[in-house]
């Protein structure tokens, strides 16, 4: 117990170390800037003061995204939202505070969070963003061709 505690405490003692050597903010982890069809992006970041980030990331075809921003206990956060934003268009798609989320319906491009606001010293946000491919038509079609075969199957069975 005693080791858990000692580990504890180290850990807490970096993180605050960290928080308070950048004025802003310290990515701890992070899953973004690659090219994703379907699955989770995560962000971790340690904050001290005023913050801004940005996660980029590249949807490879049509999708329904949503995301999510929040505070790891114990945080504490005097401000703080999101957006969600394109490289090819101004303006912000879609956005949110702290413990929202929202959904938003996309096109294959570029596209990238900016995450603001203001946190005490060790504070830590967490952003999640989870993609679900939108299925093309041929996914319909086949589904439809695969239902009229059951169908024409158990026509046949009830005429034998």
């Amino acid at each position: 117990m005693k080791q858990v505690l000692k580990q504890s405490a180290v850990l807490a003692a970096v993180v605050l170390a960290c928080a308070q050597a950048n004025a802003a903010s310290t990515t701890v982890f992070t899953t973004f800037g690659d090219s994703i069809t379907s699955g989770a992006d995560h962000a971790f970041a340690v904050v001290a003061g005023s913050f801004v980030d940005t996660f980029s990331f590249t949807l490879t075809g049509e999708s329904t995204i949503e995301a999510g921003l929040t505070a790891v206990l114990p945080s504490s956060f005097s401000a703080g939202f999101f957006e969600l934003s394109s490289f090819t268009s101004p303006g912000s798609i879609a956005s949110g505070s702290i413990g929202s989320t929202f959904t938003a319906n996309l096109a294959a491009g570029d596209y990238f969070y900016t995450v603001k606001g203001v946190g005490t010293p060790g504070s830590t946000y967490a952003l999640k963003s989870v993609v679900a491919a939108v299925p093309e038509p041929e996914t319909y079609a086949l589904f439809l061709a695969g239902l009229g075969a059951i169908g024409f199957m158990a026509a046949r069975r009830r005429s034998n």
